[in-house]
């Protein structure tokens, strides 16, 4: 999907510092672009949060390419697993 802000995606990999390596974990429920990710909570009840995001493609005036932002997030349940809710 390539919209005016580029390439959207919904996987997710972490990084094993133990293994020295990346390792695919379940994808974001919708595609994303512009998000940010970041860590919320003490050590025994992390979650990774993503907020923001770039959703449809249109145009003003017919003419110039513009995406539409959202302001919502979904939230990693890192000890659940690694479920996604809203």
């Amino acid at each position: 999907m390539f919209g005016a802000a580029g390439s959207r995606m919904s996987s997710v990999e972490r990084y094993d510092v133990e293994k020295n390596e990346w390792v695919e974990m379940d994808g974001l429920p919708r595609f994303r672009a512009g998000c940010v990710g970041f860590l919320v909570g003490n050590g025994e009840e992390m979650e990774f949060w993503v907020m923001g995001w770039y959703g449809e493609s249109r145009t003003v005036l017919g003419v110039f390419p513009v995406d539409e932002y959202y302001r919502d997030g979904v939230v990693l349940e890192l000890k659940s697993g690694g479920k996604w809710r809203d």
